[in-house]
C-alpha cells in the first residue's frame, strides 16, 4: 500500500508545519530548461495566505525556478509574517529581562527598567516569524527542498516523524533569519529597492540574479542543526524544560572533529600560513558554511546563555580564613606542615587581592618575587607569575603591582 505524499498543486493541510505548495506546470514561468528571470522579475504566491508578491515582498526559496532530484521546482514563497514556527512543536526561547522584575510594585522602577532593557531584548514572539527580505541576508531553502535533500522524497502527511522534521526545518531557517535584527534586514531590503529603482531609471533590471540551485546534498549542515535544536528540548542540568545553548553547541564540535579525522579530509592538505609560521587549515566541513554560522548566531540569540558564575568570597570571610591560616602556621609541629600552611596563605591571599583565577595562583614565581622585591619600595609589591601574556617582552614573567596592605587589613 503506497503512502500519501504531497506532490502536485495548491494544497491545504490541517497541519500548518506541513503546509507546502508547488506546481507541476509553469505556464509563462521559466523552468529548468528556459532562461531564468533576474530577481527583480521574480513573482510568487504565498503558500499560506495566497497573496501575490515580488522578490522583496516576501521570502523566496533559493531553488524557486530549479528542479532537484527529479522533483519539479518547488515554487515556494511566503509573506514574512506567514512563515511562522510550528504551534505544535515548541522550542525554548529566552525570557525577556523585564520578566525578572515583573513583581516590582514601584511604577517608576518598572519604567526605568523598560527604558534600560526595552530595546535590548526582543519580545518572545519575534523569534517565531520571518521578515520580508530575510532571504537577501542568508541562503534560504524552503522546508520542502530541505526535506527532499535529507529524505530523498516528499513529506508524508500521515507520518508524525515527517511532521516533526518539517517543524525542525522551519525552526532552523527562522534561527538563521534571526541572526540579524529586524532593522538590519529592513535596511538591507531598502538599499536593494533603491538599487533596483536606479537601474530601472536607465532601463535595466538590476544586478541581482541567482545563478542556479543549491546542491542536492546537505551542503551546509542541516542535519547537525536539526539534531542541535532537538537536543535543546531535552531536560538540562539547571532546568527540566530545556538544555542550554553552551551544552547543545558541542554537537557541532563533535561533528567537526569527525570531519577533520576522515580519510578524505587528510588525503590532501590546504592551509594558509603567516609570517610567524602559524597555519590555518582549510576544510570541507558543512558546519563551516555561511548558513550554519548564521544559524548558530540566531540560535544563541533565541535561547540566550544561562550564565551561573561562582560567587566571590566576602571580605570578612577572607580575613577570617587568612587569620586562621596564620594561626596554623604558628602552631605547626613540623617544617612540612609549616610550609604547607605558608603556601596555602600565599595562594589564597594572592588570588584574592589581585583577582587571579584558581589555576593562575599556582603560577607565582619565587625567583621573580626575589628579583622584583624592592622595585616598588614601600609603595607597592610586585607579584611575578610564570609566563608572558599580551605581547610582553623583556621579562620572563608577568608582573602584577599590588599594594602592601589592603583597606580590609590583608597584608601582602
Amino acid at each position: 500500500m503506497s503512502r500519501p505524499v504531497l506532490i502536485v498543486g495548491q494544497l491545504t493541510c490541517t497541519s500548518q508545519s506541513l503546509l507546502v505548495s508547488f506546481s507541476s506546470s509553469f505556464p509563462g514561468c521559466p523552468g529548468n530548461s528556459e532562461e531564468h528571470l533576474k530577481c527583480s522579475k521574480w513573482r510568487g504566491r504565498c503558500v499560506k495566505c495566497g497573496k501575490s508578491g515580488m522578490w522583496l515582498q516576501g521570502i523566496f526559496c533559493a531553488n524557486y525556478y530549479w528542479s532537484m532530484q527529479n522533483f519539479p521546482p518547488c515554487r515556494q514563497m511566503w509573506c514574512g509574517k506567514c512563515y511562522t514556527s510550528s504551534v505544535d512543536v515548541r522550542f525554548p526561547v529566552k525570557k525577556k529581562a523585564l520578566d525578572e522584575y515583573e513583581d516590582l510594585e514601584d511604577p517608576n522602577e518598572r519604567e526605568r527598567l523598560q527604558v534600560a532593557w526595552g530595546k535590548m531584548h526582543e519580545p518572545d514572539d519575534e523569534f517565531h516569524f520571518a521578515r520580508n527580505g530575510d532571504h537577501c541576508m542568508v541562503p534560504f531553502e524552503c522546508d520542502l527542498c530541505v526535506f527532499r535533500k535529507l529524505k530523498k522524497r516528499s513529506p508524508d502527511i500521515t507520518d508524525p516523524g515527517d511532521e516533526l522534521l518539517i517543524a525542525c526545518i522551519r525552526r532552523i531557517n527562522l534561527d538563521a533569519f534571526w541572526s540579524r535584527s529586524k532593522s538590519t534586514v529592513s535596511g538591507n531590503r531598502e538599499k536593494i529597492r533603491t538599487c533596483l529603482d536606479l537601474s530601472k531609471a536607465v532601463g535595466l533590471d538590476g544586478p541581482y540574479e541567482v545563478d542556479g540551485p543549491l546542491p542536492e546534498f546537505d551542503h551546509c549542515g542541516y542535519e547537525v542543526a536539526i539534531d542541535t535544536i532537538l537536543y535543546s528540548r531535552r531536560p538540562g542540568r539547571h532546568t527540566k524544560e530545556y538544555t542550554q545553548f553552551d551544552t547543545i553547541r558541542k554537537l557541532r564540535t563533535a561533528y567537526s572533529n569527525h570531519c577533520r579525522s576522515t580519510a578524505q579530509a587528510n588525503r590532501s592538505s590546504w592551509s594558509i600560513g603567516d609570517t610567524k609560521g602559524k597555519y590555518q587549515r582549510l576544510g570541507t566541513d558543512p558546519c563551516g558554511s555561511f548558513w550554519f554560522y548564521r544559524f548558530m548566531e540566531g540560535l544563541k540569540r533565541r535561547m540566550g546563555q544561562d550564565w551561573r558564575p561562582n560567587k566571590a568570597i566576602t571580605k570578612p570571610l577572607m580575613v577570617r580564613v587568612l587569620k586562621e591560616a596564620d594561626h596554623r602556621v604558628e602552631g605547626a609541629t613540623s617544617p612540612e606542615e609549616r610550609n604547607r600552611w605558608i603556601v596555602f596563605y600565599t595562594y589564597a591571599m594572592t588570588c584574592y587581592v589581585v583577582s587571579l583565577r584558581g589555576n593562575e595562583g599556582l603560577l607565582v614565581d619565587l625567583s621573580g618575587l626575589n628579583r622584583k622585591w624592592s622595585v616598588g619600595g614601600d609603595e607597592y609589591v610586585v607579584i611575578a607569575l610564570l609566563g608572558k601574556i599580551k605581547g610582553e617582552s623583556g621579562n620572563r614573567a608577568h608582573l602584577l603591582p599590588c599594594i602592601p596592605k589592603t583597606s580590609s587589613g590583608i597584608k601582602v
